[in-house]
């Protein structure tokens, strides 16, 4: 009894390590072509943050508003307000919050903590 006990476990640790091995290893899930829509909340910020980027250097409204429709968020407005504040609350000096004011700007947005950044 006992003796069949401990081959079981054994065989039960033996089976958990290969397992993981494999699942970890040897064939790990690798995501591609994954839709914005898809990203967990703090990567859409981090995304946000790129759609910013580039309105900066192309200057192109409808493109960034694809972009932002792309990541499937009804609440887009507030979002990048919210979003917006956070980073001048954070970087009120640093080139990516310009970029995040002139963007929420360009979508018609405002906030008083906008002008400490990048006067209208």
């Amino acid at each position: 009894m006992r003796r069949s006990f401990i081959i079981s476990f054994l065989g039960l640790v033996l089976g958990l390590a290969v397992g993981f091995y494999l699942g970890w290893v040897v064939l790990p899930v690798e995501l591609i072509d994954v839709a914005p829509a898809d990203l967990e909340p703090t990567l859409q910020d981090d995304h946000l943050q790129l759609i910013a980027d580039a309105y900066a250097i192309e200057q192109d409204i409808d493109a960034a508003a694809a972009r932002i429709g792309s990541l499937g968020r009804e609440d887009w407005g507030p979002w990048l307000l919210q979003e917006t504040v956070d980073q001048i609350l954070l970087n009120p000096t640093d080139i990516q919050t310009v970029n995040m004011v002139q963007l929420a700007r360009a979508f018609g947005l405002n906030s008083p903590a906008f002008d400490q950044v990048a006067p209208e």
